[in-house]
């Protein structure tokens, strides 16, 4: 349960962000956005004997080798929206808010459409964006639900893909080096995998192998896209340290803030 605090003579909100170990003073101010929405532009203007509230320290659950488990603390836990792209070339989907339904925890979620319809009559990408944030509780199940008229041979088709929602964005440092060796901690692979995922060139098993052919190919062909990286190059296909500053920077690009972590 979030605290409710009586600022003393003197404190600021760095010290008092510290004391209730928080990295930043950004947590509290987002908890007392309604009560004292000033803070925000002047954070340091604290009031003797004002009330703030200190919102509690919440803590995700990562999937790691079996019979191992890490708990990783969001520094910024700010309300997240998902955001949906859907590939519609053949312009199969007419309406969006009567064909595409997302479904969270069982549950219809209203989205917006941000689908841009100035190119013309068939719009190829349907962008779609939760209207609220994503709940704070765990996600167990999420799916798209579709239902459109087929071009080809013009039957109504409907179909669910399962979407894998929770959990904290991939993230890897950019000092992770593959050097081929098995580790325990395969959670860096995976993240490289995810992020490729995520830009369109990773379509395989989220498994950590980043010497499968799939995963070089796809390492390899960003590489070429971003880095100018050629078969000359001894590294070229292999997750290096310069490798990892682009992926992340990339995927900062296309989906927006990466939350940091500590562990």
């Amino acid at each position: 349960m979030p605290t409710k605090y009586k600022v003393k003579k003197n404190e600021t909100l760095a010290i008092i962000s510290k004391d209730y170990g928080f990295n930043n003073i950004n947590t509290i101010i987002e908890a007392n956005k309604e009560s004292w929405p000033y803070l925000s532009l002047h954070h340091n203007v604290l009031i003797e004997g004002m009330t703030i509230v200190i919102p509690d320290i919440k803590a995700k659950k990562v999937d790691q080798r079996t019979s191992t488990e890490v708990i990783y603390t969001a520094l910024r836990p700010y309300k997240q929206q998902l955001c949906l792209s859907l590939d519609n070339g053949a312009g199969e989907i007419k309406s969006v808010m009567d064909e595409v339904t997302l479904l969270i925890n069982g549950r219809s979620v209203p989205f917006i459409d941000n689908s841009d319809y100035s190119s013309g009559s068939v719009t190829s990408t349907i962008l779609i964006v939760t209207k609220d944030p994503l709940p704070d509780g765990v996600i167990t199940n999420s799916s798209l639900k579709l239902k459109f008229r087929s071009l080809f041979n013009h039957k109504v088709i409907e179909n669910e893909i399962k979407l894998d929602i929770g959990g904290l964005d991939p993230i890897i440092s950019p000092d992770f080096r593959n050097d081929g060796k098995e580790t325990d901690n395969i959670a860096p692979k995976k993240a490289i995998q995810k992020i490729l995922a995520n830009l369109g060139y990773y379509y395989s098993e989220i498994d950590g192998d980043l010497s499968s052919s799939a995963s070089v190919v796809a390492i390899s062909m960003f590489q070429n896209d971003f880095m100018n990286e050629d078969q000359i190059n001894g590294e070229y296909g292999i997750a290096n340290e310069n490798t990892c500053y682009f992926l992340t920077f990339q995927q900062g690009n296309s989906m927006g803030p990466i939350q940091k972590i500590k562990t």
